[in-house]
């Protein structure tokens, strides 16, 4: 009997005897409901491969016998319900996360994600919105890397990435020379079988391979209005094909766009809840969030709403972290992953000017989304996001417009390091139980002799600690001038801390001197910047008992 690891996919083809359908992308729906040693059912639809055939891919999530059966949506054609099988799931044996713990869940009263066997798990995303339309399967111009996809994607897995975010339908959709999702001029009616073996197979597959999850969207937020009930079909297409791999259904690009259109949120409301019911294994389902204040809470209340995507944006709106705390004082229990804020080496859209974002601009947003209560971050690399093959000869549109930096140059920047810092920084703490705390610290700064106390959004740090406050952590960002201090409030009186102050670009902590509370429940934290700063601080404070 054919015996397949745990969580890890394995395929089949089913074929008819005759060719019924003039399209069969369209006009049948063939199911296979697997059933295992738990009695437990899972439900996976079949795609389309071409002629009269079909292709059915299924993981199995617990150990012991399995067996299939297959159903079709035509009554007429009674081949495939005589189909049944049946292959054992032993123990998986390898070293990835993804499939020693199992796909990502979420977990009632908690905001935060959660592998199967309930190990927290930590949302550190890359970037790729032209992944499939764009990057280059089997061809590099860079040294040292035969492939642009594959070399990337290799980057990030050593450097602990955890997601890939990524859009389908983006630059080529249909084109002539076969390179899209769908066939030139079939109005989005004909899938392209080409373009998915040859190119989104492979690149769905080793992302796997790799033990990423793979974010996936279906398309920007738009383009509802272009294949409007077709992207129905398209949706339940790409489930059938890539569900069974380790993936997070994001929907698409800023949906449902930035005017919230009734009639855009309604058709976007729709896919969610189709693919509720076509994912035979729950994956989670997300919404990528346009740049919205306050935070966007679209389907937020909808059955197939996970948690939130949110896009706090590259400084073209305030970026204050209150939006964060007003969205988990409202929704308490919702995760929210920060998937798009200040991307390295874009350029900003600030009402003062433009400039380009620097790896600390991007550290701040990090930190600050962490620290807030977020359950993840997604960097964004300007060149490996809209994967530009190079900064040359191109036109005047939104590549050139957000920067010309190339993936070549953006893979090889130290941001990526720098968030394997961030990730191992949090693992390292119990960070699932840290809870953001507003009135814990506020700035104290001195000016002619006379000192007093302020809020300050520009300085202001960001902290989180256990209930019992015997851990604090704080994000003190860079820029920070000479004369400002901290002060921190609301502790026990007497109450002792060691401090550490850690670079997330030197991955270096370094040990200040220990402080103990006053009675009036303040004290002064111990000077974390120097005057020429160029680098944000996380501050560690653990209580001495």
């Amino acid at each position: 009997m054919l015996t397949v690891e745990k969580w890890q996919v394995f395929e089949f083809q089913v074929t008819t005897d005759k060719v019924f359908y003039d399209n069969p992308y369209y006009d049948v729906d063939i199911t296979a409901i697997f059933t295992g040693p738990n009695r437990e059912t899972i439900m996976r639809p079949a795609f389309w491969i071409g002629k009269n055939s079909w292709g059915i891919r299924f993981a199995p999530i617990s150990v012991g016998e399995w067996t299939y059966s297959l159903s079709c949506s035509d009554m007429n054609n009674t081949a495939f319900n005589n189909i049944r099988g049946a292959f054992t799931c032993t123990e998986y044996t390898g070293d990835m996360e993804i499939y020693k713990k199992g796909f990502i869940k979420t977990i009632k009263g908690k905001h935060f994600l959660y592998y199967n066997d309930g190990t927290p798990f930590f949302w550190l995303g890359d970037t790729h919105w032209n992944l499939f339309c764009l990057e280059r399967l089997n061809e590099s111009n860079k040294e040292g890397f035969d492939s642009q996809f594959r070399g990337m994607v290799d980057k990030r897995v050593k450097q602990k990435f955890t997601v890939y975010q990524t859009n389908l339908l983006g630059d080529i959709d249909l084109t002539d020379d076969g390179s899209g999702f769908f066939i030139a001029g079939s109005d989005y009616s004909e899938i392209n079988l080409d373009f998915f073996a040859n190119d989104v197979d492979p690149k769905a597959a080793y992302l796997a391979e790799k033990g990423l999850v793979n974010a996936m969207g279906f398309m920007w937020q738009d383009k509802i209005n272009i294949l409007k009930e077709k992207v129905l079909r398209f949706a339940y297409y790409i489930v059938a094909r890539y569900g069974a791999y380790p993936v997070i259904w994001t929907l698409g690009g800023e949906v449902p766009g930035y005017d919230g259109k009734k009639e855009n949120v309604a058709a976007w409301g729709n896919v969610g809840l189709s693919i509720q019911q076509w994912d035979g294994y729950h994956h989670l389902i997300t919404n990528h969030n346009s740049n919205n204040r306050p935070l966007a809470t679209h389907y937020i209340d909808e059955s197939w709403h996970s948690f939130s995507m949110g896009q706090l944006g590259h400084g073209d709106n305030d970026m204050n972290v209150q939006y964060y705390r007003d969205f988990f004082s409202e929704y308490p229990e919702v995760p929210y992953v920060e998937s798009e804020a200040m991307y390295t080496g874009l350029q900003t859209l600030e009402y003062n000017g433009r400039r380009i974002i620097d790896a600390q601009m991007t550290l701040n947003a990090a930190c600050r989304a962490i620290q807030s209560g977020c359950c993840g971050y997604g960097l964004g690399v300007q060149g490996v996001w809209n994967a530009a093959w190079s900064s040359k000869g191109l036109s005047f549109d939104r590549y050139i417009f957000w920067g010309m930096q190339d993936w070549k140059t953006g893979i090889d920047l130290p941001i990526g390091d720098y968030m394997t810092n961030l990730r191992n920084f949090y693992e390292k703490l119990p960070w699932i139980e840290l809870e953001p705390k507003k009135n814990i610290i506020t700035t104290a700064y001195t000016f002619n002799t006379a000192t007093y106390t302020a809020i300050s959004n520009a300085f202001m740090a960001t902290a989180t600690a256990l209930t019992d406050l015997s851990l604090i952590v704080i994000y003190i960002a860079d820029n920070v001038p000479p004369w400002i201090g901290y002060l921190l409030i609301g502790l026990a009186p007497s109450d002792s801390y060691s401090i550490q102050k850690y670079s997330l670009i030197d991955d270096k902590y370094i040990d200040l001197e220990p402080i103990t509370i006053s009675n009036d429940g303040t004290a002064e934290l111990p000077a974390v910047v120097e005057a020429a700063n160029s680098q944000g601080w996380l501050v560690v404070l653990k209580k001495v008992f």
